[in-house]
């Protein structure tokens, strides 16, 4: 469920779609077009971490939600399994299992993904260079950035957004 400034912020992105959508022209559609990729993302990111195992009450789903919090409050500075796992009170080994078991990926996996959304939504969205966007998510340099997301991805940043530009903006 989002949270009622998500479901506002969202409620006024449908509006200005449907202002555009009054008096259509090219232009016009490719502003909604912005507008809907905006809103979408928007709630990829609310609602980032939900599974439908999370509908099921189990012992261990609130570490996984607390786990998914600390995550998206703090992917930016802190990358390790050890970090969270100290912040949830368990063990590096029991925060692998929850998260295993609530959405198929390893912890080190859940946090390299919510770096790679970020690294993505950056290099489509913002006007920020590559420098910039490295030392924004935390990386010591652009070349760690570019090892990063080629060791993720098996390509560099600028192919990336060349590859996100032609599919997301044609």
């Amino acid at each position: 469920m989002l949270s009622p400034e998500d479901c506002k912020q969202s409620l006024y992105t449908i509006d200005i779609i449907q202002e555009i959508y009054t008096k259509p022209s090219l232009i016009k559609k490719e502003q909604a077009r912005f507008h809907i990729k905006i809103f979408l993302l928007g709630l990829i990111e609310s609602v980032h971490g939900l599974h439908p195992i999370l509908h099921m009450e189990t012992a261990d789903k609130p570490v996984y939600v607390r786990f998914k919090k600390l995550l998206n409050q703090h992917y930016k500075q802190e990358r390790t399994v050890q970090y969270y796992a100290g912040k949830l009170a368990v063990t590096a080994k029991k925060l692998n299992a929850v998260t295993k078991k609530h959405c198929g990926e390893t912890a080190i996996q859940a946090i390299h993904n919510r770096i790679l959304i970020e690294i993505k939504r950056q290099l489509l969205f913002s006007d920020l260079t590559h420098k910039e966007i490295a030392f924004d998510l935390g990386f010591n340099s652009p070349s760690a950035l570019n090892k990063f997301v080629k060791a993720k991805l098996k390509e560099t940043p600028t192919e990336l957004q060349q590859e996100l530009a032609q599919k997301y903006i044609g």
